[in-house]
């Protein structure tokens, strides 16, 4: 079974492609990780409430830069008035954030995934491979 030898440590083919998978699975983590909490560019967005009786649009920051109101707007209460503005408000600044990494799901997996034992057993394999004990 062929070997390789450097840096004081003999691995097998096994060890070596078991070694390079490992290696690039860990570098395909750290990039996708880092596209994840890359910075976005701050954006307007806009928002509707669920019954489309409030439309309001805000600013890089999240502020309310305009609301306008439907026809039947006459029909709501004080209550229900507030509520689909303040429904319309979030969906706004929802829209803004986009895909911000604080706001995203998904980046808080791609985190986790890049903090799994996976590289860590790999690399204890390698090591007891290049040692010669069983596995």
């Amino acid at each position: 079974m062929p070997t390789y030898a450097g840096e004081g440590v003999t691995m097998t083919d096994d060890a070596a492609a078991a070694y390079a998978a490992a290696r690039g699975e860990m570098i395909a983590r750290l990039m996708a990780a880092a596209a994840q909490s890359a910075p976005r560019v701050p954006r307007r967005g806009e928002g509707r409430s669920a019954d489309g009786d409030a439309t309001v649009g805000v600013d890089e920051r999240g502020f309310v830069e305009h609301v306008s109101f439907g026809r039947d707007i006459a029909r709501l209460d004080a209550t229900e008035l507030a509520a689909a503005t303040l429904e319309a408000i979030r969906a706004a600044q929802d829209d803004a954030r986009g895909d911000a990494p604080a706001a995203s799901p998904a980046a808080g997996g791609a985190v986790r995934r890049l903090h799994d034992d996976s590289f860590a057993r790999t690399a204890d394999e390698l090591l007891r491979g290049a040692k010669g004990e069983g596995r």
